[in-house]
């Protein structure tokens, strides 16, 4: 794509940055071909991405930034998505941030920290996600919310009942098909 037409220079531009995926099921000596993760109809980017297994469930857990609620593509929210069949499907995107940071303005750095600090922890179902931002136009902070993903049972992809706030920074997540059997993590 030409230049002029990336997303940096033309909100408007069609080219869109997505997170993409692949596996290998024997040890990397082959790869299955890659997968959108979360291929929005609208113009946005997403980018700045982390990945975490969890170890007690086997679950995948993906934070990333996606400029979907913004038409400048500029501000961004961190998002998050979960994977029980190791990778080949990924559930609805949830979103983490309560606020939009902007790395545009105010000075910064042309946006050269941004991610820096991203990273994501999980573990039985929980999961930490940490990031920067500069929401508000504030300072850059480093950032955290808990995720607690109900739906860790293994295999299969449950579908989302909702996503709620519970506490400040704190978002809870409830399955359409219900809890987890209580023997599925021994």
């Amino acid at each position: 794509t030409a230049a002029a037409n990336e997303p940096g220079a033309n909100a408007a531009s069609t080219c869109k940055i997505r997170i993409w995926f692949n596996r290998s099921t024997d040890g990397g000596a082959t790869w299955e071909a890659k997968r959108m993760v979360n291929n929005q109809a609208g113009l946005s980017d997403q980018f700045n991405q982390a990945l975490v297994v969890d170890e007690t469930t086997g679950a995948l857990g993906l934070i990333y930034y996606d400029t979907v609620a913004d038409a400048t593509r500029k501000k961004s929210d961190i998002w998050y998505q979960s994977s029980f069949d190791d990778g080949v499907s990924w559930n609805a995107a949830v979103k983490v941030t309560s606020a939009q940071t902007d790395e545009t303005t105010g000075g910064q750095d042309s946006g050269n920290q941004y991610g820096d600090y991203n990273s994501l922890s999980g573990i039985a179902g929980v999961f930490w996600p940490s990031w920067t931002d500069r929401r508000a136009g504030a300072r850059e902070e480093i950032w955290t919310a808990k995720v607690a993903d109900g739906a860790c049972t293994f295999p299969g992809s449950p579908s989302i009942g909702t996503a709620t706030a519970s506490a400040v920074n704190e978002i809870t997540l409830t399955w359409a098909n219900g809890a987890p059997p209580a023997d599925l993590f021994r």
